[in-house]
C-alpha cells in the first residue's frame, strides 16, 4: 500500500481532489446550527414518554420570557407600547400564545353576579381603571410575578412557541421577537428561556468558530516552522488538515447532520489531531533524510513512511476508540460530536498517510531540508531526563502513589451539575437577563407539575382543586440550602378561584373555591382560559412552576421533594414533574454512569490496540499506565477545586486519553526497535528520546495550545473543558517524559 503511494502519488492526488470536490458540493447548502437544550436531552426513556404526554395533554412549554422596564408601567403611553409589542408577537407565525398585561382576564364583580372581562380597559386613558388594575395586579397572584411586578415597573410578556418549530424557524422567530422588544421603546429590555438562550448559543457559536480557527491555524503553523523550519513543513500539513476538515463537513452536511455547541469543537480538535500525525510523519521523513544521506527523496519518503506508519495508525486507533467511547450515550449532542470526531481522526490519519508523503514526492526538488534537532541544548536536556528517570524508579512510583491517593480521595468529591441557561459567561445577556427576571418578577426557569385522574373531568371536582391549591401552597414553601427555590406556581385553582371569588365582590370571606359541583361546572362553561392548564377533557391539570434554580444539582431537590409532596397529596392519581428543564436534569443523573462507562470502554479498547502493537499484555500495560495517571488526577483535581462534572467536562477524560496515548505508542516503538541496537536499555531510552522527545514535545504542545484557545469561547463550560484538556494533556506529557521511561527499564524489555 505504501509502495503504491509513493509509486504513484499523481494518482493520490486525483482522489483527493475528487473526493474534495465532493465534499465541497456537500456542504455548498451549509450546516445547520442547533443549540437548543433538547440537543442535550435523552430521547428515550419515561421521562421523555412522560414530556410528550404533558404536550398531547396541554401543548407546548416552550416560553421566552421578555420583561419590559419602565418608570411606570402603568402610565399609558408605557401599556400602549406594550399593547403594540404584544399584538406585533402574536401575529408571529409559531406564536401559539402571549400572556401580558394586556390580555389576562380580570373578573369584575356586578350587582347581578361577575363579568369576565380584561384586566386593562380598552381606553388606556381611562384613569379610575388604570388605577384599578394597578391595585389588582399588585395584589392578586394571578398577575404579580406573573405579568407584572409589585411596584409597577417591570411588565413581562411571556410568549409561548409552537412545538412544530424546527431549530431554524425558532431562532429565527426569536431574533424577530428580540428585534420587536429592543424597537418597542422601553427603557430596558431582558430575555429569558430556551427560546432565547438558543438564539444567543447560534450566534455565539459563529462568533467562536472565527476566533478558534483563525488563532489554531496560526498557532499550528507557527509550532510547525519553529519545529522544522520549513515552508513545506508548515503549507503540506496544513493543506492536509484542511482537506480533512472539509472532507467531514462536508460528510456532516450531506448527512443533514446539526452543528450543535459540542460541534463547535470539531474543526479545532481536527487541526490539533492533524498536527499531531503530521508532527510525527514530518519529523520521521526529517529523521531519515538527517540518518540515511545519499539516497532519492522518493526512498526517504518511503522508508519513513514505513516505519512511521503503524504507531501513527494505532495511536489513530486509540483516538477513534477514546471518542467512540462516548457513542453509546443517550444524549445526541455527546453521541453525534463523538461520532464525527471519529470520522474525523480516520480521515486526518488516512491524509497524512498518503496525500502529505505524495505531495512530498512531487514537491519540486530532491532535498527534505526539515530540521529535525538531533544535537543542541534541547536533546541534552531530554536524554538527561532519560537518565534521570532510569536510576529514580522507586522516587517516581513513590510520587506517583502520593498522586493516585490524593486523586482517588478527590473524586469523591466531585459533583454532577448542568446549568445549561448559565451556559454563558456571567456579564453575557442570556446571564443578565434571567438574572434580573429572577429578582423583578418570578423564576425564569419554568417547568410543569402534571396530576393525571385517568378519567375524564376528574379534575372537575371541588375536592380535587382543593388539593391542587393545597400543593401549590406547599411548593411555593420549597427553598434550597442557598435560599433559592419556587417563586410562583399557576394552576386552573388559581383562575377558578378569582372567578368565584368576584361572584361574591372579591370577599375573602366567601372561600377560595367553590365547593358546589353544580357551581363549579357553570365556572368551567368556558374553558378556553384554562387552556395550557386543564386538558381538553378535564382529566389531566398541570402545574405552572416558575423558579430561580437552574443547575441540574438544586434542581434535583426540588424536583424530588415536589413530586413526593404531590403523590402524598394524590395517592390515587399519577403525578410527575416534566419540562424541558426536567428532562436537562434527568440527563445529568445518567452522566455518571455513562462517565464510569465511557471511560472504562475506552481503556479496554485502548489497551487492546497497545496489545496487539506490542503482541505482548505487559509491554501494552506499561504503555497505557502513564497516561491514568494524569487522567486519575484531572477528576481528582476537580474534585478537590469543586469543577462539577457536566456535559462537557464528562469528555475530557475518553478524549485525552486517546490522544495522550499517542505519545506512548511513538515512544515505544521507537525504543523497541533502538533496544535491538543499543548496549542497555538506558541507552535504548535516552536514544528515544533523542529522536522522538521534541516531536512529542511539540505533537502534545500543539494540542495543550489548542484546548488552551478554547478558554476564548463564550460558552463557560467549553471554556472548562479546553483548560481542564490542556492540563491534563500537558500532565500525559510529564508521564511519558518521566514515568514511561522509568517503567521502561522492568526485565519484560530485556528478554
Amino acid at each position: 500500500m505504501i509502495r503504491s503511494i509513493i509509486a504513484s502519488p499523481r494518482l493520490v492526488l486525483v482522489v483527493v481532489l475528487f473526493v474534495s470536490l465532493v465534499a465541497g458540493f456537500g456542504l455548498r447548502q451549509g450546516l445547520t446550527l442547533d443549540a437548543s437544550a433538547f440537543t442535550f436531552i435523552e430521547r428515550e426513556g419515561s421521562a421523555m414518554d412522560e414530556f410528550n404526554r404533558a404536550r398531547r395533554h396541554f401543548g407546548s412549554d416552550d416560553y421566552l420570557i421578555i420583561a419590559v422596564a419602565d418608570a411606570d408601567i402603568f402610565a399609558p403611553p408605557t401599556l400602549q407600547r406594550l399593547r403594540q409589542l404584544h399584538q406585533q408577537i402574536a401575529r408571529m407565525e409559531g406564536v401559539v400564545e402571549v400572556v401580558s398585561l394586556s390580555n389576562v382576564p380580570y373578573a369584575r364583580s356586578l350587582p347581578e353576579g361577575a363579568s369576565l372581562e380584561m384586566l386593562l380597559p380598552a381606553d388606556l386613558e381611562d384613569r379610575e381603571r388604570i388605577a384599578e388594575a394597578r391595585r389588582i395586579a399588585a395584589q392578586d397572584r394571578l398577575y404579580s410575578g406573573n405579568v407584572v411586578s409589585a411596584d409597577g415597573q417591570t411588565a413581562a410578556l411571556n410568549v409561548r412557541f409552537s412545538g412544530e418549530l424546527d431549530s431554524v424557524r425558532r431562532t429565527a422567530l426569536s431574533q424577530r421577537i428580540y428585534d420587536a422588544s429592543r424597537g418597542a421603546g422601553f427603557q430596558q429590555v431582558w430575555f429569558a428561556g430556551d427560546p432565547f438562550t438558543q438564539l444567543r448559543a447560534v450566534g455565539a457559536i459563529r462568533r467562536d468558530l472565527t476566533i478558534f480557527l483563525p488563532l489554531t491555524i496560526l498557532m499550528i503553523a507557527g509550532l510547525l516552522w519553529r519545529s522544522f523550519r520549513s515552508v513545506r513543513a508548515v503549507v503540506l500539513p496544513l493543506l492536509t488538515i484542511g482537506i480533512g476538515l472539509l472532507w467531514l463537513l462536508g460528510l456532516m452536511a450531506a448527512l443533514r447532520a446539526q452543528f450543535t455547541i459540542l460541534a463547535l469543537m470539531l474543526p479545532t480538535l481536527m487541526l490539533a489531531i492533524g498536527c499531531s500525525y503530521m508532527i510525527h510523519v514530518v519529523n520521521q521523513i526529517g529523521l531519515v533524510a538527517t540518518v540515511r544521506t545519499g539516497i532519492s527523496k522518493v526512498a526517504i519518503v518511503e522508508e519513513a513512511v514505513r516505519f512511521i506508519a503503524l504507531p501513527v495508525i494505532v495511536s489513530a486507533l486509540t483516538i477513534i476508540a477514546g471518542f467512540l467511547s462516548l457513542s453509546f450515550t443517550n444524549i445526541p449532542a455527546i453521541r453525534e460530536t463523538s461520532i464525527y470526531a471519529a470520522i474525523g481522526a480516520a480521515i486526518t490519519m488516512l491524509l497524512s498517510l498518503s496525500f502529505l508523503p505524495a505531495c512530498l514526492v512531487l514537491w519540486p526538488g530532491e532535498k527534505v531540508n526539515f530540521r529535525v534537532g538531533l544535537g543542541g541544548a534541547s536533546v541534552r536536556q531530554l536524554e538527561a531526563i532519560g537518565r534521570w528517570a532510569t536510576t529514580r524508579q522507586t522516587l517516581l512510583y513513590l510520587i506517583t502513589g502520593v498522586i493516585v491517593i490524593v486523586s482517588v480521595i478527590g473524586i469523591w468529591r466531585i459533583v454532577i451539575d448542568i446549568d445549561y441557561f448559565h451556559f454563558f459567561k456571567p456579564n453575557s445577556e442570556t446571564t443578565v437577563g434571567l438574572d434580573q427576571i429572577n429578582r423583578r418578577l418570578s423564576g425564569a426557569v419554568t417547568f410543569s407539575l402534571v396530576v393525571e385522574t385517568a378519567r375524564p373531568d376528574g379534575i372537575v371536582d371541588p375536592e380535587v382543586l382543593r388539593r391542587i391549591a393545597t400543593l401549590q401552597r406547599q411548593v411555593e414553601t420549597y427553598r434550597d440550602p442557598g435560599g433559592r427555590g419556587v417563586d410562583l406556581t399557576l394552576s386552573a385553582a388559581d383562575l377558578l378561584r378569582h372567578v368565584h371569588q368576584a361572584f361574591n365582590r372579591h370577599d375573602p370571606a366567601a372561600g377560595d373555591l367553590p365547593t358546589d359541583p353544580a357551581l363549579l361546572d357553570d365556572l368551567l362553561a368556558d374553558r378556553a382560559q384554562l387552556r395550557g392548564l386543564l386538558s381538553n377533557d378535564g382529566s389531566a391539570a398541570r402545574i405552572l412552576i416558575r423558579s430561580n434554580l437552574s443547575g441540574s444539582q438544586s434542581m434535583a431537590a426540588a424536583i424530588r421533594e415536589i413530586e413526593r409532596e404531590g403523590r402524598a397529596i394524590f395517592p390515587e392519581f399519577r403525578v410527575y414533574a416534566t419540562g424541558t428543564m426536567v428532562l436537562l436534569n434527568r440527563t445529568s443523573d445518567s452522566i455518571a454512569r455513562e462517565q464510569v462507562f465511557s471511560v472504562t470502554l475506552a481503556l479496554v479498547t485502548i489497551f487492546l490496540m497497545l496489545v496487539i502493537l506490542f503482541r505482548s499484555f505487559r509491554v501494552g500495560l506499561t504503555a497505557l499506565i502513564p497516561n491514568l495517571i494524569p487522567i486519575l488526577f484531572f477528576f481528582g483535581f476537580m474534585g478537590w477545586i469543586g469543577i462539577p462534572l457536566n456535559l462537557t467536562t464528562s469528555l475530557v477524560a475518553s478524549v485525552v486519553l486517546g490522544l495522550a496515548v499517542d505519545n506512548a505508542v511513538q515512544f515505544v516503538v521507537r525504543f523497541r526497535r533502538l533496544l535491538r541496537e543499543q548496549e542497555t536499555v538506558t541507552e535504548a531510552i535516552v536514544h528515544s528520546l533523542r529522536y522522538s522527545g521534541r516531536p512529542i514535545i511539540y505533537a502534545n504542545v500543539a494540542l495543550a495550545a489548542t484546548f488552551t484557545i478554547f478558554a476564548l469561547s463564550n460558552f463557560e463550560p467549553i471554556g472548562s473543558f479546553g483548560l481542564l484538556s490542556a492540563v491534563t494533556i500537558l500532565g500525559c506529557l510529564i508521564e511519558d517524559l518521566v514515568l514511561l521511561p522509568a517503567r521502561l527499564t522492568s526485565p519484560i524489555f530485556r528478554s
